[in-house]
């Protein structure tokens, strides 16, 4: 029922020439024909992530560079806000591959990489919750 809600209402938006605005918990997001835009505050670094990471995004998208590298291979995101239940997240490499995996809970993102961190490497996230 919450789909054909909210499916309803997007049609009823663009056909009005708006883009509809959908707002949650965790960040709002607007429908930019043909692009969806999520926004709120990037998640804080609360442990690792080399020296001077930098964060950039949200608690549904994002991306890190972990600034210096070096020794770490964990890096822990705490979100703005807290999720109902752990979000499903998935972590690439931006600019060159990477390997490793990701953990959840309900207040933290956790990339673990296979190896150190290289100095600059970048990943980028995305978070769906349920």
């Amino acid at each position: 029922m919450k789909f054909l809600v909210l499916f309803l209402f997007s049609i009823q938006a663009l056909a009005a020439g708006n883009a509809p605005v959908i707002w949650g918990p965790n960040a709002s997001a607007q429908l930019l024909t043909p692009h969806l835009r999520i926004t709120g505050t990037a998640p804080t670094v609360t442990a690792n992530c080399g020296t001077s990471p930098v964060v950039s995004g949200n608690d549904s998208i994002g991306s890190l560079n972990v600034g210096t590298g070096g020794t770490a291979t964990t890096c822990t995101l705490t979100f703005n806000v807290t999720w109902t239940n752990a979000p499903v997240c998935v972590v690439v490499g931006v600019g060159a591959a990477f390997s490793g995996y990701v953990s959840t809970t309900t207040s933290t993102l956790v990339i673990t990489g296979s190896s150190a961190f290289a100095a600059s490497q970048v990943v980028a996230w995305e978070c769906e919750g349920y």
